[in-house]
């Protein structure tokens, strides 16, 4: 126990909304260790300044995608000598993409000294990325690369997080509750806001036309008119469902992004054609989905890792499908699991229909083994086992891991120095 004692580890966020389950489920698991637990936001005007003042042995973060997160981490390591670990939490749904795989690897060049460990929920994930980090040459060893599942699908311990009190008010009175997901922000994207999320085109030393002319923003541009396209379709479904069925409670659960943006004041407009419905409620809280499932009935969304998520819920899930290109998590061509019913979306009396066969007992959740494998590749979830990888993850940020000398380049030394100038003039 002494080994682990006052270590310091500081868990760097990007996206709170999204990650903040995930790291208060595993500092919940490291109070045994006796380590010191800090939480910044990577978009924390004060971040550097913060971390410069702990001192952490370990930097828990996200994986590089930018390069202002490349050279922040650079200044973090040579400043502090910490230990980087990242890790996944988005879900990766086309393993065979390598368009995919170079964007959760990232587009930028960085020395695979920077990042000592790489965490993924699953084995295929591991696999796959690790292989595009081994190919970027950002990767010097397998045994950088750790397994331990994902924490939001400890069904007991997210059940404990979770406010049941409010929840249950809201379903008082309603015999069913379908439970809807968007995350449909792509469609209100600009191309300034593709240009200034930094993580699908290099924008260095290159004009705007360059920019406009470049095949991956081109692509981008197009994904975001057809993702309009199909969100019209899709709350078109809700709303004729939810007047079709009012005696069943439509849950809608606000994406991560969704609920931050409806924060800063800037909610996607599509989200307002929900509200002021009897029977629609709008989670505008970043509830986990899992603390949601065993009290739906039926899970509706556009194409998520969360199909398996349901599955060890026992919910029968519904995929409404737009076979369209450039936005390829719409299509026919990703369907993660047998366990789930797909559809297309220019049904619009789609959702109406399954939302009448889960009350006649026709759409009934779907058991099989192939979706199981998926969840102990993806997910390391073998079902009927013990599931405790916020455990594991806790025990080896406290354990004593091996650090990575960084070796800069000349250009990188140059770029580590305006930081410090930058950071020391403020």
């Amino acid at each position: 126990m002494s080994r682990f004692l006052q270590k310091k580890i500081v868990f760097l966020y990007n996206k709170y909304e999204r990650e903040h389950w995930n790291i208060e489920l595993i500092q919940n698991s490291m109070f045994q260790y006796g380590c010191k637990v800090y939480e910044i936001g990577f978009t924390d005007p004060n971040m550097l300044k913060k971390i410069l003042r702990i001192c952490p042995q370990v930097i828990v973060t996200f994986p590089i995608t930018t390069m202002i997160q490349k050279i922040d981490y650079m200044f973090i390591k040579k400043m502090t000598g910490s230990i980087i670990v990242t890790f996944t939490t988005e879900g990766l749904l086309n393993f065979n993409d390598r368009n995919i795989l170079k964007t959760w690897a990232g587009i930028y060049d960085y020395s695979s000294d920077l990042i000592d460990y790489h965490v993924y929920w699953g084995k295929l994930p591991a696999k796959k990325i690790g292989k595009e980090l081994f190919l970027q040459r950002k990767l010097k060893s397998p045994k950088q690369i750790r397994v331990f599942g994902n924490p939001m699908y400890e069904k007991e311990k997210i059940q404990s997080l979770f406010p049941h009190v409010e929840y249950d008010k809201v379903r008082q009175g309603w015999k069913n509750s379908i439970l809807v997901l968007t995350g449909f922000f792509l469609s209100e994207y600009t191309l300034q806001d593709i240009v200034n999320a930094q993580d699908i085109v290099n924008i260095s030393g290159r004009t705007k036309k360059q920019i406009l002319e470049d095949p991956v923003v081109k692509e981008a541009l197009e994904a975001v008119d057809n993702e309009k396209i199909y969100c019209k379709k899709y709350i078109d479904a809700v709303l004729e469902a939810a007047g079709q069925n009012e005696d069943t409670l439509f849950v809608i659960k606000l994406h991560p992004i969704e609920i931050q943006l409806k924060r800063n004041k800037k909610e996607p407009r599509y989200i307002e054609r929900l509200k002021n419905v009897k029977n629609i409620f709008i989670i505008e809280d970043s509830w986990p989905i899992g603390a949601l499932l065993p009290h739906c009935n039926l899970m509706i969304h556009y194409g998520s890792t969360v199909d398996l998520e349901a599955y060890i819920y026992e919910v029968p899930t519904l995929k409404l499908e737009y076979d369209i290109p450039y936005n390829e998590l719409l299509c026919s061509t990703v369907r993660l699991t047998s366990s789930t019913y797909y559809e297309n979306i220019d049904d619009k009396h789609v959702i109406d229909k399954y939302v009448k066969g889960i009350k006649n007992g026709t759409v009934k959740f779907i058991k099989n083994k192939q979706t199981e494998k998926q969840l102990e590749m993806i997910m390391n979830y073998k079902m009927g086992c013990e599931y405790n990888p916020s455990d594991q993850m806790a025990q080896f940020l406290c354990s004593n891991l091996r650090r990575n000398k960084l070796h800069l380049s000349l250009s990188e030394w140059k770029e580590l120095l305006k930081k410090v100038v930058k950071l020391y003039k403020g």
